[in-house]
This record gives C-alpha cells, sequence and structure tokens, in this order.
C-alpha cells in the first residue's frame, strides 16, 4: 500500500537537496537520454514519444527552469539526426522543429507551475499539461495544413500520439519519481 500511496502524488523536488554537482549529473544524464532515445531506438513513435515525455515530467518534477532547454530540443535533434522516425515525413519534421521546442517547455512548465503556484494534484497537472502540449501542436500543424505545407498523416503524428505519449511518459514518471525518495 505505501508504494500505491506514493505513485498518486509525485513530489516536486526542485533541485532543493542536491548540490550543484548533483543537478549538473541529473541533467546530463536527462540531455543524454533525450538525444539518444530517438536516435537509437527509432520507433515505434508511441515508445519513443513515452520516453521522452518521461524525461521531460521528470524535468518538471525535480528540475528548476534553467536545466529544461537542452530536455526541449534534444529529442528532435536526435529524430533529426537519425532521420528514420517519420520515414517520408522527416523533412516537415524540420518546419515543425521550433513549435515541438515550444511545446515540450509549455508541457513542463504547466506541470511545474500548476503544482507549485495553484497546488493542482500531479494527475490534474499532467492532464492539463498533456491537453496543452497538444493543442498547441495540433493548432500549429492544422494551420500548416491548411497552407499545405504538411501531408494529412502529420496532423495524427502531432495530435493524438502526442496526448497519448505525454499521458504514458507521465504515467511511467510517476513510477520512476516514486522510487527516487
Amino acid at each position: 500500500m505505501k508504494f500505491w500511496n506514493q505513485l498518486t502524488v509525485p513530489a516536486l523536488r526542485f533541485e532543493t537537496n542536491y548540490s550543484i554537482r548533483d543537478v549538473r549529473i541529473e541533467v546530463a544524464i536527462y540531455s543524454t537520454l533525450a538525444f539518444l532515445i530517438p536516435f537509437a531506438i527509432g520507433s515505434p513513435q508511441l515508445l519513443v514519444g513515452a520516453a521522452v515525455n518521461t524525461l521531460l515530467v521528470l524535468a518538471a518534477l525535480n528540475l528548476k527552469q534553467n536545466h529544461w532547454l537542452p530536455l526541449a530540443v534534444l529529442p528532435s535533434l536526435g529524430v533529426l539526426a537519425r532521420g528514420l522516425i517519420w520515414g517520408p515525413f522527416f523533412y516537415y519534421l524540420i518546419v515543425l522543429l521550433p513549435f515541438i521546442w515550444l511545446a515540450n517547455i509549455l508541457f513542463i512548465s504547466l506541470i511545474q507551475y500548476s503544482m507549485s503556484r495553484t497546488g493542482s494534484s500531479y494527475w490534474s497537472s499532467l492532464l492539463v499539461s498533456a491537453v496543452g502540449k497538444t493543442l498547441l501542436l495540433s493548432v500549429v500543424v492544422l494551420a500548416l495544413f491548411a497552407f499545405d505545407v504538411v501531408p494529412k498523416p502529420v496532423l495524427i503524428f502531432m495530435s493524438v500520439y502526442q496526448l497519448f505519449t505525454a499521458l504514458a511518459g507521465g504515467m511511467i514518471a510517476t513510477g520512476i519519481q516514486a522510487t527516487r525518495r
């Protein structure tokens, strides 16, 4: 029963019990994984996306804002370096990069903000953050689709999949965070 109680409400740590060295090590580990998971694993997108979103949620729970940028940027650069995850849709990723980075920052920010400033529960914070990320990417991709910049399949990759992988990543991060206490 104790383990389940830990799973229900992950704690925000914000580096309060860390030395500078520990923070740097954690950022380095998260950043390395954020690049290597998409680069090395590649596909399926649902698995890779869930793993990357797990890292984003862990960053929201454990790191201050000044450490988020590598985690927001490196996953899509890993995909870009690999060049295979999206198959024929790879070139559309280049157009979407700044929006993906922005959505990742929004996702991390909303989790941390809603838990620390509004006192929302972890689960409601995760849901709001996942929906916010999904809405941002969906609106951007829908607009790009309307102007024939991206094809229809990209709509699915950047909407429904984003919501699922963000929520799945949050669930996985809950288990990891519980073991860190």
